[in-house]
């Protein structure tokens, strides 16, 4: 900066300062009042003739010969050191020294790291303080001018990136002009505003004074994301209640979602939109609603948010301006997961539940938005009788309602499966639900039999099918010879509850009914003690010793596999076979299983626990049946052999049971198998029976030793069989030839 007149009045001659240094004495002149020196002999003054006194060209004769240089150093550096400019800063002064440079490039490059220095003066003596003798449009007009003139430094060299960079600094410059028309303190500097680092910075200082359009013009100026101003802007309004405002500023950064459907969560900014606007809406208190209040409520007056809460309407809520802005901003920048969120936030489950149907919203938002959180907080009644408000058919529902049960059968909620089940008015798939109900985790007929109320349940349910009251709204389907495709299928169809012809009930009912029989009587047997089949022999015990895993008691809802294991165990849930035929006679006639495979398993049970009266008592019952025949009882006694077969100890009984049986041939087989050769063959010379005899000698063959004789006894049969066929062929030829014409 230039020294003042002063200053320069009280200064030494330059004549006296260097006599001073190369004599060492010390002159008494001084300068005039007017700033000349008077007594020079550089300024070629006549002595005692006052400076005021000379003409104007002697003034700058005597000025530019007080500053010239010589090829003395010492006299050089006093001459530098001493140096001024009449009228500093020089913008023009500067530029004409500039020009002499031989260089342009160098010379625009000098010329903005002297905008640069002049920037320095602009920055606060400390935050928040300005420098008070600056002069701050002075400087930014100096740099302006600076600028200007690089630019067209650069442009006669021809160096394109210094054009675009004078242009970035005159940005800049223009920025610092804001500052300063704005009565901003602290100003940043144009190295600070090129760094994008420190123009953030610099922006969000300003951000967090509130200084939002000078934070927006450094962030456009800079370069920078803007969205960060706008949003503290936007948020400035809504603090303020400036809606309208908040809503043009935030209009510049928000963006609504592309698919309102996808279940995809609020962007942060449109979050904390909603956060503030419903704490805001949460807060708000009328006073009316204060002045109105009973005395001595002074929970009221401390606690508003629970009072204005639990007193105010649905309607009244909504009548809130902070709310009413929010829903704007979850209708304009949020999914429709988000509003229904919103609505069911507070409490208001007929907007809800209305916009799923009013948007078309997809299944997954019904899911996720709805009756999942409705099930968690166990207001799902509620969700459903909205529903049935909106649309008593339930007809608008059908592709949510089949949505919802296939998540819920997916995710194994089968018993809020069973109650969606009922509100829809699918009768059928109730029913098979409770008979799910029934059978899942059960260890033994006990189990079943606490859990015959789900039966019972289930056939209320498929009368409820063919009742035309328990339908309600609902239109029921009409009924066909075959079934609707429903949930589980992929058919088009506008019905999606399973129905079934009144034969198909008819049916399914007398199968529960014959369920529950089955449980009371396997659960009355097992009360009484242990029966046919929890008793084993021996040779069995010793086999069976119970490391198996228990398995799960069979039903008559299962395969034919299962069915028939319910009738074996009915026939052996008594002490005795009698008690249990009935029951397993009508499960083998109602679903037409294979009876003789059926008493043979359970023949083969008696035999190896040495009940062989029981056996004898279940042929007496299937003969009373009337149905079976004599082949199929002895099939039964086969089986019954076959395990006693290899027992030497049970040979008497063996033969007992093949007694009787009706068919020789069946009972030489078992004769065979016992190893009683003997009896076989009395049997099958008896009949006469060739085939046999031969297949009694090669088991005698295969027996070795021990059957020689009864293989001799054998051959000599068959050997005398022989000759009696040869000797009846021989007669019988004789007998032919008689008989033909004699010529």
């Amino acid at each position: 900066m230039p020294r003042s007149a002063q200053a320069r009045a009280t200064q030494p001659s330059m004549e006296q300062r260097i006599r001073e240094r190369f004599s060492g004495s010390k002159l008494s002149a001084s300068r005039s009042p007017g700033g000349s020196l008077q007594g020079s002999p550089l300024m070629g003054s006549i002595p005692g003739t006052p400076h005021s006194q000379l003409s104007g060209g002697t003034q700058q004769n005597a000025y530019l010969e007080e500053f010239q240089l010589t090829l003395d150093e010492a006299y050089n550096a006093i001459i530098r050191e001493d140096f001024y400019y009449e009228h500093a800063p020089s913008t023009s002064l500067c530029l004409s020294i500039l020009e002499l440079h031989s260089d342009p490039r160098e010379c625009g490059q000098q010329i903005l790291q002297r905008c640069q220095d002049l920037s320095e003066f602009l920055r606060p003596i400390r935050p928040g303080v300005i420098n008070p003798e600056v002069d701050y449009n002075l400087v930014i007009n100096m740099m302006k001018t600076l600028l200007f003139n690089a630019k067209l430094k650069f442009l006669k060299d021809g160096d394109s990136s210094s054009v675009e960079l004078c242009d970035s600094y005159l940005s800049h410059v223009d920025l610092l002009c804001v500052f300063v028309s704005s009565n901003c303190a602290d100003i940043p500097s144009i190295q600070q505003l090129q760094n994008t680092d420190s123009a953030r910075l610099v922006r969000d200082r300003l951000v967090k004074v509130e200084r939002l359009s000078l934070a927006q013009e450094v962030a456009t100026k800079s370069g920078l994301d803007p969205a960060a101003v706008w949003t503290a802007w936007g948020m400035s309004c809504l603090k303020a209640g400036d809606y309208p405002g908040a809503r043009e500023k935030f209009s510049r950064i928000l963006k609504a979602p592309s698919d309102r459907n996808q279940m995809q969560p609020p962007a942060k900014r449109v979050a904390d939109i909603i956060q503030h606007l419903e704490s805001a809406g949460a807060s708000s208190l009328s006073l009316t609603e204060i002045l109105t209040a009973p005395p001595g409520s002074r929970d009221f007056i401390t606690e508003p948010k629970m009072k204005a809460q639990s007193s105010a309407s649905l309607s009244a809520i909504f009548d809130s301006p902070p709310l009413q802005e929010c829903l704007y901003y979850i209708k304009t920048y949020c999914s429709y997961s988000t509003m229904v969120h919103f609505y069911r936030k507070h409490k208001n489950f007929n907007l809800a539940v209305s916009l799923i149907l009013q948007k078309r919203c997809s299944t997954e938002v019904f899911i996720e938005a709805l009756l999942v959180p409705c099930m968690k907080q166990g207001s799902l009644g509620r969700l459903q009788n909205e529903m049935l408000r909106l649309d008593p058919t339930l007809n608008a529902w059908n592709v949510y309602l089949t949505a919802s049960c296939r998540y819920l059968n997916r995710n194994g909620l089968n018993h809020v499966l069973y109650h969606f089940q009922l509100f829809m008015k699918d009768f059928v798939r109730a029913a098979m639900m409770c008979i799910k109900f029934f059978q899942s985790g059960i260890k033994t007929y006990s189990d079943l039999f606490d859990r015959l109320h789900y039966l019972e349940k289930a056939r209320q349910h498929f009368k409820a099918v063919l009742d035309d009251k328990q339908w309600d709204g609902v239109p029921r389907p009409p009924i066909t010879g075959g079934v609707s495709s429903g949930w589980a299928g992929s058919s088009t169809e506008a019905n999606i509850r399973l129905m079934l012809t009144p034969s198909d009930l008819t049916k399914h009912m007398n199968t529960m009914k014959l369920q529950i029989e089955v449980t009371k009587t396997l659960h009355r047997m097992a009360g009484k003690g242990s029966g046919l089949e929890g008793q084993s022999s021996s040779a069995s015990a010793s086999s069976s010793t119970g490391t198996d895993a228990p398995q799960k008691p069979p039903t008559l809802f299962g395969n034919s596999k299962e069915k028939a294991a319910v009738a074996r165990k009915a026939l052996l849930s008594g002490n005795t076979i009698q008690e249990g035929f009935q029951l397993a006679f009508r499960i083998i006639q109602d679903f037409r299983l294979p009876d003789t495979l059926i008493y043979s398993h359970v023949g083969r049970h008696l035999a190896n626990i040495r009940k062989y009266k029981e056996i004898r008592s279940l042929l007496i019952c299937i003969r009373d049946t009337g149905l079976a025949r004599d082949q199929n009882c002895d099939e039964i006694l086969d089986a019954c052999v076959r395990v006693v077969a290899d027992d030497s100890s049970q040979t008497k009984e063996a033969e007992v049971l093949i007694k009787l049986m009706k068919s020789d041939t069946n009972k030489i087989n078992a004769y065979i198998l016992c190893g009683k050769l003997k009896s076989a063959y009395l049997l099958a010379v008896k009949g006469e029976r060739v085939e046999d005899v031969q297949r009694i000698m090669r088991a005698a063959k295969q027996a070795g030793q021990s059957q020689a004789q009864m293989k001799a006894i054998c051959q000599t049969w068959l050997a005398s069989q022989e000759e009696k066929r040869l000797r009846e062929q021989q007669a019988q030829q004789l007998l032919s030839q008689s008989r033909q014409p004699r010529h």
